[in-house]
Parts: C-alpha cells; sequence; structure tokens
C-alpha cells in the first residue's frame, strides 16, 4: 500500500476513504466498494484517485464534472499501468473539453 501511496503523491492526491468488500467496484461518498476478484494494484489507484477528487471538491456536480474526474482517474492508472511495464509512468495526453461554464 505505501508504494501506492507514494505513486498517488506524484499527482498531488492523499486519499482518504473506507474500503469494504461488495458485489461491485466503485466509490460513493468516501467509501470505496470494492468486489474480491478485483483488488488489484491500478483498479485500487483508479479508486483512490476518485477519493481524492471528493476529499478535495466533494462529489461530482453534474455529468461533465464526472466524466471528467473518470477520465482523471483512467489517466492516472494508466500512468501506474505504463511504470510497471517499465515505462516513465507519465500521463498521456487527454481530449477532455469541458462545457464554457465549467471553465
Amino acid at each position: 500500500m505505501r508504494e501506492i501511496l507514494a505513486f498517488l503523491a506524484l499527482f498531488n492526491c492523499y486519499p482518504v476513504a473506507t474500503i469494504t468488500p461488495s458485489n461491485e467496484t466503485f466509490f460513493l461518498g468516501g467509501v470505496i466498494y470494492m468486489r474480491p476478484d478485483m483488488v488489484r494494484r491500478e483498479v485500487l489507484i483508479h479508486e483512490l484517485v476518485h477519493a481524492c477528487d471528493y476529499t478535495a471538491r466533494g462529489s461530482a456536480k453534474n455529468r461533465a464534472d464526472w466524466v471528467y474526474r473518470e477520465r482523471r482517474a483512467m489517466a492516472i492508472e494508466g500512468a501506474y499501468i505504463d511504470r510497471e511495464r517499465g515505462g516513465g509512468g507519465t500521463i498521456r495526453p487527454l481530449n477532455i473539453s469541458l462545457p464554457m461554464a465549467l471553465k
């Protein structure tokens, strides 16, 4: 777990969450519900990024905010996978556009 938290710190992500077994894997209101067969580092990183976003900004305000957060979690998860495969562990550019109201 230390390695995961150290990796997340590279992205200024310091998660606060409770992890509990569930039939599905998702994050909701400070709790990571984790399906037992999904307990893998990259999945945990993805959900912990959601925990960081929730701590910093609360619940997603609308669909665009939710999409932005999901893509951010996927990008950081991808960076972890890239690092594990011997790459640099950097985030690849994502094509994310937000409505003017959110800019």
